[in-house]
């Protein structure tokens, strides 16, 4: 036993300095504000990145660009979106069908040819999708492929000279409108954003109007009728992305809802349910999902949330139908905590994209890679043993963290009296302070690098629990 805990102890110690090796970046990453899209191409065995940026590892590249595993590639000359300006078009729909990678987005032209919204990529060169012909001021936010016919949303009210909106499907040859229903507003189009089948229904996320006016996030197509989930959601939701896992249609994005469906729910075709008590934040903002995937047996999701389930996750989590896992990922711009935009997997390797420019303190600008194998920091509970899952509560905001110099902890409530405890990566306490004041600043200097957790004991038992990292 004693040589078992020598082992763990061994082992802990190692790994307090070394999160940055658990991410790695793909070179100099990208400017602009990173990445909107990662799609994985079997079939041109190619991470295709899309997003604002005009430079990917200090080389120019507008708008689109891929990832062979070891280095980056330009397709052409990029996007433009000269509808605003000498701007990169930004990427935010990318699928294989047929011998083309198809690409939807803001932008106006591809490779220096007009094709406002949507384009496609043989590998070599830019081309238009035939029948297309988009006005220069559509938006393409989705491209899906389901039964041999590619899908799209965005806000559009026609697909050349056909009739269709803010949906449509083409099988290679014709384009055809999914219904009548006009997603319109005083005669312009509103937005769809994703499209997902469900148990062989078309199911659409987006910012529309019901039939009776009233504001709407999710609708289906059933082949005949429209069906609309208009109040599902508050009418300030804003719903982001769907995914199928296990036999449910789970649906994420910006919201509070009740009975832990904060960020993320399940749809069954009957009811609505939570995802093991959803997401937490501890600052005063709306916890966010932007965008989830499947992989190898788990759901992965990415977005602006400290906790979910009431697990420490900042910004990445993995579920496996009962439990959620956390993954050592704090990203950030300006050492502000800003979460992540997207996620994919190639290779079998995770990558993690957003409007990040550090993660876990490193330099990462935009976009990197998980290294760290099957490591997690926390499921259920903590790793370490230290807190129980339910001890985590919101009753303490943290920043900045990561902290280099001093780390300040803001107390909710009235000003009483208080003991702050931190603990290192085994569990040993390293500092307490006792305070009656809603705010504290601590100086870090002299912290090694790595992770601390913390805990707030107020009138006898845990009022905050957490976790924070230090880099200098």
């Amino acid at each position: 036993m004693r040589v078992l805990k020598a082992f763990i102890f061994l082992f802990l110690t190692s790994c307090q300095y070394c999160y940055s090796q658990y991410w790695q970046p793909l070179q100099a990453g990208l400017n602009n504000g990173g990445s909107t899209k990662l799609y994985a191409d079997s079939v041109a065995d190619k991470l295709y990145v899309g997003g604002h940026f005009t430079l990917v590892n200090n080389q120019t590249q507008w708008g689109i660009a891929s990832w062979d595993g070891t280095q980056w590639d330009s397709l052409g000359c990029g996007m433009d979106d000269l509808s605003i300006g000498n701007q990169p078009g930004s990427t935010s729909g990318m699928v294989r069908y047929g011998n083309h990678l198809y690409t939807g987005g803001s932008f106006r032209k591809a490779g220096g040819l007009n094709t406002p919204a949507l384009a496609r990529w043989d590998g070599i060169s830019w081309d238009t999708v035939p029948g297309t012909a988009m006005d220069q001021m559509d938006l393409v936010h989705d491209i899906i492929v389901h039964n041999n016919e590619l899908y799209i949303c965005g806000s559009f009210d026609s697909v050349g000279n056909s009739p269709a909106s803010c949906v449509a499907k083409w099988d290679g040859t014709n384009w055809q409108a999914i219904s009548s229903y006009s997603f319109s507003y005083n005669n312009a189009p509103m937005n769809l954003y994703k499209i997902q089948f469900y148990h062989g229904n078309l199911y659409v996320i987006g910012g529309f109007f019901d039939p009776w006016g009233n504001v709407c996030r999710m609708a289906k197509w059933d082949g005949i009728a429209w069906t609309f989930f208009t109040y599902s959601f508050p009418a300030s939701t804003n719903v982001t992305d769907m995914e199928v896992y296990n036999d449910k249609l789970y649906v994420c994005g910006s919201f509070t809802m009740s009975e832990g469906k904060n960020a993320i729910m399940t749809w069954n075709d009957t009811v609505w349910s939570g995802v093991g008590g959803g997401t937490q934040i501890v600052t005063n903002q709306t916890p966010t999902i932007s965008d989830v995937t499947v992989h190898n047996g788990k759901l992965y999701c990415v977005g602006s949330f400290e906790k979910i389930g009431g697990v420490p996750a900042t910004g990445l989590a993995s579920w496996d139908g009962m439990n959620w896992c956390g993954y050592n990922s704090f990203f950030a711009t300006a050492n502000q905590f800003c979460g992540a935009g997207n996620i994919e997997f190639y290779h079998d390797t995770m990558y993690v994209g957003g409007v990040f420019k550090t993660l876990n303190g490193d330099t990462v600008n935009g976009i990197a890679k998980w290294i760290g194998g099957s490591y997690v920091d926390s499921c259920g509970v903590l790793t370490t043993g230290i807190f129980q899952e339910e001890a985590y509560s919101s009753d303490a905001t943290v920043y900045p963290n990561p902290a280099s110099k001093v780390i300040t902890f803001q107390f909710s409530g009235s000003h009483q009296s208080r003991s702050l405890i931190i603990y290192d990566q085994l569990g040993r306490e390293i500092l307490r302070e006792e305070t009656n004041e809603n705010m504290i600043s601590l100086s870090v200097e002299s912290f090694a690098e790595g992770m601390y957790f913390y805990k707030v004991i107020q009138d006898g038992s845990s009022s905050a629990t957490g976790k924070f990292i230090v880099t200098h």
